[in-house]
Parts: C-alpha cells; structure tokens; sequence
C-alpha cells in the first residue's frame, strides 16, 4: 500500500507493470469495484500487461481465470485472509474475491455492509 499516492481518497496499491518493452508502475485504488488508477506508461486497450511485487519483483499471476475474459488473473492477498484476483486485460472489469474458509474477514463484511437477501418479485 502507498499512502503517498491516494487514489479514490484512500491509500493505493503500488504494482510493478510491464507490457512489451515498457516497464513501470501503477497505483491502483484499493477500494473493491473502483477501476481508477494511474500508471507510468500507457497500454492499448484489449492488451495484457504483466504484473510484478514492487519488494521481490515476483509475478502476481495466478491460477484463476478472469470470469469475463479467461484470462489469468493477477492475485493479491488480502491482510486478513483471502485473496483479490483482478484481470490483467486493460479495459476488462472481471474481478472477484476468494477466501480460503470462512473467516472474520466474511463476517466482518456482512456487518459493515448489512447484507440483505434479494425480495423476490
């Protein structure tokens, strides 16, 4: 996390990028469901970039497949348990969350947000 570069009023997440010769960073917002972000370098939309750990400079491609394109995802871990897997496809919004088991993190989340099931019509 970067809290010198704040991105929707709230610390970013600071990645390593890469697409064909260009190398980078970008910062992106950590708030679940926002696509702002800022970066180095432009890459053209449709194209994939390769994501990186700004420590050890490991690749962040995992093994879930992006549920609106099937491409890989790049995965993060959450600080409580879980992961983010967000598509490295620029313009594609697939994203999603996956825990491990159930944890304080779901629970959590279900009290912030006061999770109501759908009425049915």
């Amino acid at each position: 996390m970067n809290s010198k570069e704040l991105i929707d009023d709230h610390p970013s997440i600071q990645l390593n990028v890469s697409h064909g010769d260009y190398h980078g960073t970008i910062w992106m917002s950590a708030v679940y469901g926002s696509y702002s972000y800022t970066m180095t370098f432009e890459i053209p939309d449709g194209e994939i970039a390769e994501f990186f750990c700004p420590h050890c400079g490991h690749s962040l491609i995992g093994d879930v497949v992006c549920p609106e394109c099937s491409t890989k995802t790049v995965k993060l871990e959450l600080e409580k348990g879980g992961f983010v897997h967000f598509c490295p496809r620029k313009g594609c919004k697939g994203h999603l969350i996956t825990f491990d088991s159930r944890n304080s993190l779901i629970e959590e989340a279900y009290k912030h947000y006061q999770y109501m099931e759908p009425e049915e019509d």
